[in-house]
């Protein structure tokens, strides 16, 4: 099976928008304001599966096979790493600089179960860094992915997407909904959905290489709307009608909006905002959280009124961008001077990351 190189650039400005979207959800949340985007965390099903479309189209037809597991597992700690320890200097910074409680022994057995990617028995499995859950799956995910799924049939691998997805169904309907995963409770669904979702998305990528994939099309401005679609139209959270609707968009729409995303090839603007989306959407992800919950902590002790909270939500927003892009300079400064010490190799990008 030889693989075409290709660029999938609407992916890129996908994974984008939907990265921002969870940063104004979680923005919102921070005042009990009605959310904005109330189902935003469907952003993380939606970045699994495109993982799974990205890792097997840069890695399983070269990389994976000639590399050990231990080499492919260092080349996806060369990517994600730099960003994550950013990003926990980031929390850690604020809470030093802020004087949020003192550095002592606890503080210093997260951080080193966050670098080993072990969850924290708690409400939040990676309590400096919320959003690191769905990052330490998916790197586990990526060493199961060179081990096993590289290995396995498209049928093999078709009974696996089929299984993940009952887990992954039993756990949207049992939760209520797919805002599973970031806490201990619920991390056996944070599970459940990535066994599901990133396997679907190496599949689609194997049918696409093999044409046997429909050649499904629309509009840009369609696929947009479907994304914006299933992080926006509302349902009770935390009901059974909720775990419904979560579970056909993870099932039925994510699949169909990625395969005509896929076969998109925009160019011009469009193309260049969705590569700047692509590099942006891995910082401002796993940055974000911290930044969001001082900045609204520090208004909230001003009391403000109603109006005035809803107008800080697009300023933090903003402000969690601009410290993105900070990162992301320094990202690509760490790893263009890797690149030259090590040699020209792929390293793909995160899917938002999760």
């Amino acid at each position: 099976m030889s693989a075409r190189r290709e660029t999938f650039e609407l992916l890129d400005g996908l994974r984008g928008i939907a990265a921002i979207a969870v940063v104004i959800m979680h923005t919102s949340d921070q005042y009990g304001l009605v959310y904005a985007i109330p189902h935003a965390y469907m952003a993380v099903p939606f970045f699994f599966m495109l993982s799974g479309i990205v890792i097997a189209h840069a890695y399983e037809n070269r990389i994976m096979r000639t590399s050990s597991p231990f080499a492919f597992l260092a080349i996806r700690i060369e990517r994600l790493y730099p960003l994550l320890l950013l990003g926990l200097a980031v929390s850690l910074g604020i809470r030093i600089g802020f004087g949020d409680g003192a550095i002592n022994h606890e503080i210093w057995l997260m951080l080193l179960a966050a670098i080993c990617l072990i969850p924290w028995p708690g409400s939040s499995v990676f309590p400096l860094l919320a959003p690191q859950w769905s990052l330490a799956i998916e790197i586990w995910g990526n060493l199961v992915h060179r081990l096993i799924l590289g290995r396995l049939s498209d049928r093999n691998l078709m009974l696996l997407v089929g299984l993940g997805g009952l887990a992954m169904a039993a756990c949207g309907v049992y939760f209520g909904g797919l805002n599973i995963g970031w806490s201990f409770e619920t991390l056996v669904g944070g599970v459940a959905i990535f066994a599901f979702c990133y396997p679907c998305g190496i599949l689609l990528y194997r049918m696409r290489v093999q044409f046997r994939l429909p050649q499904i099309t629309a509009p840009l401005w369609l696929v947009v709307l479907a994304l914006l679609a299933t992080i926006c139209i509302p349902t009770p959270l935390l009901t059974t009608v909720n775990g419904l609707r979560d579970l056909a968009c993870a099932i039925l729409v994510f699949p169909l909006l990625l395969t005509a995303a896929m076969n998109e090839r925009p160019s011009g603007f469009v193309q260049r905002i969705s590569r700047w989306l692509g590099l942006l959407s891995y910082p401002l992800y796993i940055v974000h959280y911290p930044i969001v919950i001082k900045a609204a902590s520090l208004l909230n002790r001003t009391g403000p009124s109603r109006i005035v909270e809803y107008i800080s939500v697009p300023i933090i927003v903003a402000l969690a961008i601009v410290i993105a892009c900070l990162c992301l300079a320094i990202d690509m400064a760490l790893r263009r001077r890797l690149k030259a010490i090590r040699g020209n190799r792929a390293i793909a990008q995160p899917a938002a990351a999760p």
